[in-house]
């Protein structure tokens, strides 16, 4: 798996890409972690062919951390199996993701 960033104003969108296991949710933290302050957080999935439970539970921490900091998250580019596997995990889409 692999994420890059880039910054456009004050929106930071990332990019993920590639099968996100377990080992991928540090460097996802860390990731997100490293760039602080912006207005508005975009995930996008479009080169994602899996997300694990690991995965799901981070990306659930770090939105809740970036909306009480008050910034806005959306979720773009999700597959069908990506979608299954957030809700398969419980975690409240319909707010975030993008058609």
């Amino acid at each position: 798996a692999k994420i890059d960033s880039e910054e456009k104003g004050d929106t930071l969108t990332f990019r993920l890409s590639g099968t996100c296991y377990f080992a991928f949710a540090e460097t996802l933290r860390a990731a997100v972690g490293a760039k602080t302050g912006f207005a508005n957080y975009v995930f996008d999935f479009s080169g994602v062919s899996y997300l694990d439970l690991t995965v799901v539970g981070t990306l659930g921490e770090l939105v809740g951390t970036l909306n009480e900091s008050g910034a806005s998250v959306v979720f773009v580019g999700l597959s069908d199996r990506v979608r299954r596997e957030l809700a398969h995990a419980e975690f409240d889409c319909a707010a975030l993701c993008e058609e």
